[in-house]
């Protein structure tokens, strides 16, 4: 597999060893050791594995079996390849050491790796697979002053800063300079002014720094960013300050992306650049790309992360808990819309939206309080509350077929939310509501319709939430069907 730079980076100086390449290996567990031959792979669907082979217990001689338990039945299992300790790890998700011990080889000399794992599965045949816990390497313990990240399949942006040429960035007296030196250079060199790499400055206001920044070159012919974690003072910081970083980032880029992003490496470096904690993601991630807030289908700004960042950090430190169900919501929502499920598509994404109000207005809202939502997007000043305009006819229609009493967005979505999850008709014998029957279930394209404005809603509510504040909307999918059209 094709790997970029940071990723090459974890297997060549964290994990220490090679994808595909067998290599020596010890697991532990309760006090025993099986020697074996662990091969790091990618499996199917891009996610990290160790697999291992010939699995043998040094100690199965002096090993006694455990109190009550039938020596024959162990040794029955034994005698097919399945040893009943790493069959009871695999079950209990308990934690095993795993010492790589890699052969040396020229100008790379061999260096044992003791790491924290967990046995995905136990097999007969002396075989399995492990998993590093928490996907994570810890080389040592030190403070880290910087750390590095691959983001693979984020949507691309542009830099509001590269949008003009070299040319308005140099004052004429500079490139008579420039003239000088290249004529004292000769015919055999030039001097090529470049624009730097397209990228983004993220700051909090307690001194966390993040760049992100275009990689020249792309991963698996795929757009790739790599990304730099620091104090703006420069000052070192803990693995568990890294973590919670990482993970209000990740919610960060899922918002922008529309779908979940994970960073495919991580490296920790301490003060004197060696590394000091290395994570791996999944590899091979499908990309998507979701028309959204951020990704118009036009070229992305930087100048959009970087505004939305501060106050979304502030928002995260508040209301983490109730911050992560909301983008929940909003990427579950995408990913059921792709899956094929159109009417829990935006029933979910309906849920997000009640969520989000509901920490808005500082209480749970019930199930049929559309009118405080309505109240909530008023508020924020979110555009498209009328849905009985020339704007969105199709909604429109809708909203009159089933007969609602007014024709706001959040009603209608509502009504329809509470379809999905609750299809039968209260004031009837157990038959499915008739109207949403005849109207819904005929043309089921207005799902897509319904899914879209509930995104549009929840997108803008969110940025509005954070202190973003915006005068640019993107359009609703049934306007730009009707514009194309």
């Amino acid at each position: 597999m094709e790997l970029n730079r940071l990723e090459r980076t974890f297997f060549d100086r964290i994990l220490c060893a090679d994808l595909d390449v067998p290599v020596r290996a010890t697991v532990e567990y309760e006090g025993h050791s099986f020697d074996c031959i662990v091969v790091p792979k990618i499996d199917g669907r891009g996610y990290f594995t160790l697999e291992y082979y010939n699995a043998s217990d040094v100690d199965s001689a002096t090993r006694m079996t455990e109190s009550g338990s039938d020596s024959q039945t162990r040794t029955l299992l034994e005698a097919f390849g399945l040893d009943p300790l790493l069959e009871r790890a695999w079950i209990q998700s308990d934690l095993v050491s795993l010492h790589l011990n890699p052969a040396p080889v020229p100008f790379r000399p061999g260096r044992s790796r003791k790491l924290e794992a967990a046995v995905r599965y136990a097999s007969t045949g002396n075989r399995g697979g492990l998993g590093l816990y928490e996907n994570q390497v810890l080389v040592q313990k030190a403070p880290l002053k910087r750390t590095e990240f691959s983001l693979v399949g984020f949507p691309d942006f542009q830099s509001s800063d590269g949008q003009m040429g070299p040319h308005a960035l140099i004052e004429w007296s500079g490139y008579e300079e420039l003239k000088k030196i290249s004529a004292k250079l000769g015919d055999k060199y030039k001097i090529k002014i470049e624009s730097s790499p397209n990228h983004v400055e993220l700051q909090s206001a307690d001194g966390w720094s993040i760049r992100l920044s275009r990689d020249k070159d792309t991963t698996r012919h795929q757009v790739s960013h790599t990304g730099l974690i620091q104090k703006v003072d420069e000052t070192e910081y803990g693995i568990e300050d890294l973590q919670d970083v990482l993970q209000a980032l990740e919610c960060f880029l899922a918002f922008a992306a529309g779908a979940y992003c994970y960073p495919t490496a991580v490296i920790g470096f301490d003060s004197r650049d060696r590394p000091a904690l290395g994570k791996i993601g999944r590899l091979d991630a499908p990309t998507t790309s979701v028309p959204n807030w951020f990704n118009r289908g036009s070229l992305c700004f930087d100048a959009a992360l970087q505004d939305l960042f501060p106050g979304f950090w502030r928002r995260w430190r508040k209301n983490r808990n109730e911050v992560i169900a909301v983008i929940q919501c909003y990427l579950h929502s995408n990913v059921m819309r792709e899956s094929g499920l159109p009417q829990e598509a935006a029933a979910k994404s309906y849920t997000g939206l009640e969520t989000l109000a509901s920490v808005i207005l500082g209480k749970t809202i019930t199930r049929d309080s559309h009118e405080e939502i309505e109240g909530v997007l008023q508020s924020k000043q979110i555009p498209h509350l009328d849905l009985n305009s020339s704007e969105t006819p199709v909604m429109a229609k809708l909203c009159g077929d089933l007969a609602l009493s007014d024709s706001s967005g959040s009603h209608l979505l509502g009504n329809v939310r509470n379809y999905v999850s609750h299809p039968l008709d209260p004031k009837t014998s157990a038959e499915v509501k008739q109207k949403h029957l005849r109207h819904l279930e005929s043309d089921r394209s207005y799902y897509a319709y319904l899914h879209d404005l509930s995104q549009f809603y929840l997108e803008y509510t969110l940025l509005k939430f954070c202190d973003y504040g915006t005068s640019k909307y993107r359009e609703l999918l049934e306007q730009t069907h009707r514009v194309s059209s």
